[in-house]
């Protein structure tokens, strides 16, 4: 599974020791150069700069291809979004992790499935690695984390539907 990360859900899993469900949950993530550079840049938070800095195996940093080009996107969208749009795009990537709404839009306008930091919450409560109510309370008090209730209804509807089908049988 080739799955490619822009900064938001990095920073965001950072707050939360969530880091370390990226691998066990995907395998391994790439990242393109710009993100990384906005992981170290000395407004991210201080675990997610040192993180980045002796980053793991698993994490793979990339350059986006040269000749990735993306369709005219009407709105605009940082050096990192930009660069994990046109890295996703240029590997053919499974999956996008980002937050942001425009980059968000801008993927599935070139058809690339995305989830985001509230999705890998899913995935590793699913698995067993956290308890999704405590770690989301912690998002949204600790950090500028937002998303609306009906995202995150769906979120906890989809982390239900999972553990029925796990425990039916």
């Amino acid at each position: 599974m080739i799955v490619v990360s822009d900064t938001t859900p990095l920073r965001y899993l950072a707050v939360v020791g969530g880091l370390d469900w990226l691998p066990v949950i995907f395998g391994e993530v790439i990242c393109p150069v710009e993100v990384i550079e906005e992981c170290l840049h000395p407004g991210a938070p201080p675990f997610l700069r040192e993180w980045t800095a002796s980053a793991p195996t698993w994490l793979r940093i990339a350059a986006a291809p040269q000749e990735a080009k993306l369709p005219k996107i009407p709105f605009r969208l940082d050096a990192g979004e930009t660069a994990a749009l046109a890295l996703a795009n240029g590997l053919g990537a499974d999956l996008l992790l980002m937050d942001e709404r425009r980059g968000r839009d801008a993927a599935a306008h070139l058809g690339l499935a995305v989830t985001g930091t509230l999705g890998v919450l899913v995935e590793a409560s699913r698995l067993g690695l956290v308890d999704f109510e405590v770690v989301l309370a912690q998002l949204t008090s600790t950090t500028n984390f937002r998303a609306s209730e009906a995202v995150i209804a769906l979120a906890r509807a989809r982390l239900s539907g999972l553990k029925d089908e796990g425990t039916s049988g």
